[in-house]
């Protein structure tokens, strides 16, 4: 669901590619509002029919999510679709999980298997879509197969041993973190034409639009997804941004965001874990460029008995790797894996190839293997919660409390 510049460039090439037990993946349905995608971001993107007969000559194309939902069109398609890739403007990601997960609640009986849902990242760019979709998901989790985002870093193995280092509590209980993330997409954000990236939804409650939807939640869902066995959650947001000259999106951020965890649920400020997390779009170059610039990461996370620390340029293995200093060895700094080969890897934006981790844990989950989930909707949920708290503190020019259920 989705034919623009992501899907070409990306998931779909990605989905051709891909062969289980000597089958080929089978794209069995190309649905866009446009059957012409535009994106100033590429102008060569193919139409609809193109993709149909580049990628299969058989497949349904289709406008709207309802037709794919209809069983009386094009045989009732839906009930054999193993999974479902959402790559659709943002804020549009929420209304169409919302469609299929009430497809899935209707408990069809031609339906013999449970659906995965792939979906972009941000989940959304508003907190109560993104409060109702996680409730949603939840409610239908015996029903669904899976709910995948693609924050694609969640899924590397130097994540996933951060997670495990975190859960075996060598490093204490946390009480700091601290975090940068510096890309080269000024180019982006300067131009007007990009406006589903600069410029709030018209009609929503976007307090802005730029950076800190478009780049941020990348570092948030991986710090969430690294610490969640500590059960740990944002509280509240104080946060400053500047804007591009050009389009008035915000470029630059720096944001100290309060965590608490389930034994303290924020009572006591000693127990309070600070967050604090800088970034911006100003790093020259291009990070989509035919002389790729990487993008600059940096995350140290600070417990009672140690640290954890990755930092590196995404695009240079050996600029990084992952490491534990802990107090019990004097602080000395150690890489966690004896293979010295393993550096520092974030995104994963290789064009080519089958895709990144994230897609293969999709298609595992879709042919019936075990998968992992590097970014559920709990993560997606406590991102688009501090991200929307950090518009709104650069707003008013206060603290702000994370939206949660209970308040509407």
């Amino acid at each position: 669901i989705g034919c623009g510049w992501w899907s070409q460039g990306w998931h779909l090439p990605h989905l051709s590619n891909n062969i289980d037990d000597g089958k080929k993946i089978r794209i069995t349905v190309l649905l866009d509002t446009s059957d012409a995608p535009r994106s100033t971001l590429n102008p060569s993107l193919e139409t609809l029919e193109e993709l149909r007969e580049r990628y299969n000559d058989k497949c349904i194309v289709l406008d709207c999510v309802e037709k794919l939902l209809d069983e009386k069109n094009n045989d009732g398609i839906i009930h054999d679709i193993d999974g479902v890739i959402v790559c659709t403007p943002h804020p549009t990601h929420a209304q169409i999980a919302h469609q299929l997960l009430s497809y899935i609640k209707n408990k069809n009986p031609k339906r013999k298997k449970k659906l995965h849902i792939f979906m972009e990242k941000p989940m959304t760019t508003d907190v109560k879509q993104a409060i109702s979709l996680h409730k949603e998901v939840l409610d239908s989790s015996s029903l669904l197969g899976s709910f995948i985002l693609n924050h694609s870093a969640n899924y590397r193995i130097q994540t996933r041993k951060a997670r495990e280092i975190i859960a075996s509590s060598i490093i204490g209980k946390i009480k700091y973190i601290n975090a940068s993330f510096n890309v080269p997409l000024k180019w982006l954000f300067d131009d007007p034409k990009n406006k589903g990236w600069v410029y709030p939804q018209e009609g929503s409650e976007m307090k802005g639009n730029g950076y800190a939807w478009g780049q941020s939640t990348h570092i948030f869902a991986w710090i969430y997804h690294v610490i969640d066995s500590q059960g740990i959650a944002p509280k509240n947001v104080y946060c400053k941004m500047n804007y591009s000259d050009v389009t008035g999106a915000d470029v630059c951020n720096s944001a100290t965001v309060t965590l608490s965890d389930d034994s303290n649920k924020g009572n006591s400020d000693n127990d309070n874990i600070l967050l604090n997390f800088s970034g911006t779009t100003l790093l020259p170059g291009n990070a989509h460029s035919s002389v790729r610039v990487g993008k600059q990461v940096s995350i140290s996370i600070f417990g009672t008995e140690g640290s954890l620390l990755y930092s590196g340029d995404d695009i240079l293995p050996r600029s990084g790797k992952l490491e534990i200093s802990l107090n019990k060895n004097d602080g000395k700094i150690q890489n966690v894996f004896s293979d010295e080969e393993i550096g520092f890897d974030f995104e994963n934006l290789d064009e080519n190839g089958t895709g990144p981790e994230s897609l293969q844990e999709f298609l595992n989950a879709c042919f019936g293997k075990e998968f992992y989930i590097g970014a559920d909707v709990s993560v997606g949920l406590k991102s688009v919660q501090t991200v929307d708290a950090m518009y709104r503190s650069n707003h008013s020019g206060k603290v702000e409390d994370i939206v949660e259920a209970t308040f509407f």
